[in-house]
């Protein structure tokens, strides 16, 4: 009968273990360190262009509500400008209003006088017109 060896031998137990570890070595520098180098590249420029664009948003966020709260300052600025500079312009638009108003006032009182004293002065000429214009008509009546 045939008896059973359990007991290892040591040149071919250290043979295997020679060969499994050049193997080991073989394929961690043929095959495991590059494919570890571009999934870590790949993931590295993936979820680094995430993180780039995720703070980018953010910042985007940030610049618009800036560039808002400045528009609606400006646009409350510029609205009290438009009220001051309209009631300065409703102020000067009175001003000139009464000035010419009064002008025209002493305007019309200085034609009225002046009609009033051509009034007077052409009365004044009736009585000799009218008697000038009698004379004529009896002049003429005697002819």
């Amino acid at each position: 009968m045939a008896t059973l060896n359990l007991i290892p031998n040591p040149m071919v137990l250290g043979a295997q273990i020679g060969v499994f570890y050049l193997n080991f070595i073989a394929v961690k520098k043929l095959f495991v360190q590059p494919y570890l180098s571009v999934r870590d590249r790949r993931q590295a420029l993936t979820f680094g262009s995430q993180d780039e664009a995720t703070k980018a948003l953010a910042r985007c966020d940030r610049i618009s509500k800036d560039i808002e709260s400045r528009y609606i300052a400006s646009a409350t600025e510029a609205k009290a400008d438009r009220e001051q500079l309209r009631e300065q312009a409703q102020i000067a638009r009175q001003t000139l209003l009464s000035a010419a108003e009064k002008d025209a006032k002493a305007e019309i009182a200085n034609v009225e006088k002046q009609i009033r004293e051509d009034l007077a002065t052409e009365k004044e000429k009736i009585p000799g017109v009218i008697k000038s214009l009698s004379d004529e008509v009896y002049k003429l009546a005697l002819i």
